[in-house]
């Protein structure tokens, strides 16, 4: 009988994040490539409507903007992915480096995941088992990563950051003033008022410190549960519930919507027209508020 070699130690650890079907793992990644060309061109239209006069001239940033509008058009015509691809994390590349050094985190991983589907996603019977494990590790690395950085930060353990970000943004104040007594959240609002040196800024409600908790132990214990198929769908449910949870507060769709994008990416199956059709509404939705407030 004929004996097959052992897998390689590559294999082993791009096989950890599942191996679809070949059918299965192409359309997935056809409707995560459309998904990323409507985020990234969704991020360069937001960038366009800035104002800050460190931005680069408006006239380059419409460019940048009509250009991924372009792309995103040309991967609906069959052949042409792969391609607009290409040409994305070009224009992506750009506006990474003209943003530096304020450049998003989102940025750089949506310029990442263009450039795996722009080398590895090619039709043939291997590139696409390559681009959805490395679209996959992509995810549980980065999202790894910052849940060792918010614990490494110490900003987390006593919930020091979000009572700083309570004290001084809106967007966490109104959220969390339903997770502690109004005593302690009208301290914590007061302190942006002081002078420099006021503090200390932590929390003492359990739920509010509970949150705190929740936003790095759910993202350093929850993707290593994507990496067993016994645990996959769990994984993917809990992740998306901490994602919304975080945005909540955040109020982020770039972020928010591309690590939504990437979570999905596990869920066994072929992916619904529905969802897409939802995460391309979410966005256009977010474009239009944005312009419509600027």
């Amino acid at each position: 009988m004929p004996t097959h070699p052992p897998p390689s130690l590559e294999d082993r650890i791009l096989d950890l994040t599942g191996r679809p079907p070949l059918d299965e793992t192409r359309a997935r990644l056809a409707a995560f490539r459309l998904g990323l060309l409507v985020h990234v061109t969704a991020v360069a239209v937001n960038w366009w409507t800035r104002t800050s006069p460190f931005e680069p001239p408006l006239a380059v940033r419409c460019v940048l903007a009509g250009g991924l509008l372009a792309c995103t058009l040309a991967a609906l015509r069959p052949g042409w992915g792969r391609r607009a691809t290409g040409a994305a994390s070009a224009l992506v590349a750009a506006e990474v480096v003209l943003r530096l050094p304020t450049t998003a985190n989102h940025e750089l991983l949506g310029l990442l995941a263009l450039l795996a589907l722009t080398v590895f996603g090619r039709d043939d019977a291997d590139d696409p088992r390559l681009a959805m494990a490395g679209l996959r590790w992509l995810l549980v690395i980065v999202c790894t990563w910052a849940g060792l950085q918010k614990l490494l930060s110490g900003a987390w353990l006593h919930g020091e950051f979000l009572a700083f970000e309570i004290a001084t943004s809106e967007r966490f104040a109104v959220v969390f003033r339903y997770l502690m007594p109004a005593e302690e959240w009208m301290t914590l609002r007061g302190l942006a008022e002081r002078l420099p040196g006021a503090g200390p800024y932590r929390l003492q409600a359990p739920l509010a410190l509970a949150a705190a908790w929740a936003a790095w132990l759910g993202e350093l214990g929850l993707p290593p549960l994507l990496l067993w198929e016994r645990t996959r769908r769990f994984g993917v449910v809990a992740l998306l519930g901490l994602f919304a949870a975080i945005e909540v507060g955040a109020r982020e769709l770039a972020f928010g919507g591309l690590f939504v994008q990437l979570t999905l990416l596990f869920w066994p199956g072929h992916p619904r027209r529905a969802t897409l059709a939802f995460i391309v509404a979410a966005y256009v939705g977010g474009v239009a508020f944005t312009l419509g407030t600027r």
